[in-house]
């Protein structure tokens, strides 16, 4: 599998890395999601897409349209137990359950505001964009979550996980190399990746995830033509003829399979901790 490009956050520098940052202190997220660090290869890319989000189609509006997006999870509980007879202790769950949380409500966020900016590619005007102030970091921003683990950092029998959990659902082209940054995270905890890839075999088998991300696409959909028309009345620039057709490829693959297929997966992995364990807003 080819290896996807990407700009990771410990190798960002100057402008690519300030950006990192302003998106990390406006989301109110603890890492840059894949498609961002993506967009950093595509020259113009970031640039005109942070902009048109954090100036253009803005948080405060994001993050009331990300509340109302529905999410499927499948299953119940696991008890204790189950997680300790594994090797996994209440710290490590409580860690990994931790990153799987962040990763769910980046992936809302993302998939209304990527699906956002597709259309904004379309139908943007080329009016100058809303002058860029000054970020303010949201008090509620994440904990820091440990970093990614890279490919050629596992162990043989870790990185077969992570690829047949990448094959879980549809993340897109089987060539595009897309790896879920969600699986090279939860690789600080093999046997939690056993768990995970023995709960999602059947629901990949049974077409759940794929219905559960056919519906998220289409609500997501509607979801942004709102957001689109707001957009619009602020201003949007022009984004760079270069930049067009590698992101439009990237943020359709990423709207349409990557992060409309994790959103159930999270939400999944999630309902399957047992609630005294779960992050203080997932118990219960």
């Amino acid at each position: 599998m080819p290896e996807f490009p990407e700009i990771a956050e410990a190798a960002a520098s100057g402008a690519v890395a300030a950006t990192y940052a302003d998106i990390k202190a406006t989301s109110g997220l603890a890492m840059v999601n894949l498609i961002y660090r993506h967009m950093a290869t595509i020259p113009g890319a970031l640039e005109w897409g942070w902009a048109t989000i954090r100036n253009s189609i803005r948080y405060p509006r994001i993050e009331a349209a990300r509340a109302g997006l529905s999410v499927p999870a499948f299953g119940a509980p696991l008890p204790a137990e189950a997680y300790v007879s594994v090797g996994l202790r209440e710290e490590a769950v409580r860690s990994a359950l931790a990153v799987v949380g962040s990763y769910n409500t980046a992936n809302a966020l993302n998939l209304v505001t990527l699906t956002a900016l597709l259309r904004l590619i379309d139908v943007a005007a080329g009016e100058a964009a809303a002058e860029r102030g000054p970020a303010a970091t949201r008090p509620g921003a994440s904990d820091p979550i440990p970093p990614i683990v890279a490919m050629d950092a596992m162990d043989e029998p870790t990185r077969h996980m992570v690829l047949a959990l990448t094959r879980m659902g549809d993340v897109g082209p089987a060539d595009s190399g897309i790896v879920p940054s969600l699986y090279r995270h939860l690789a600080h905890w093999p046997p939690y990746l056993g768990l995970v890839l023995a709960v999602l075999v059947p629901l990949d088998s049974s077409g759940l995830l794929k219905r559960a991300r056919e519906e998220l696409v289409e609500e997501a959909r509607r979801m942004a033509e709102p957001l689109v028309d707001e957009a619009l009345a602020r201003g949007v620039a022009s984004l760079p003829v270069a930049a067009r057709a590698p992101l439009r490829s990237a943020l359709e693959t990423f709207t349409g399979y990557t992060i409309a297929n994790m959103l159930p997966i999270g939400h999944t992995l999630m309902a399957l901790g047992p609630p005294d364990w779960r992050p203080a807003a997932h118990q219960g």
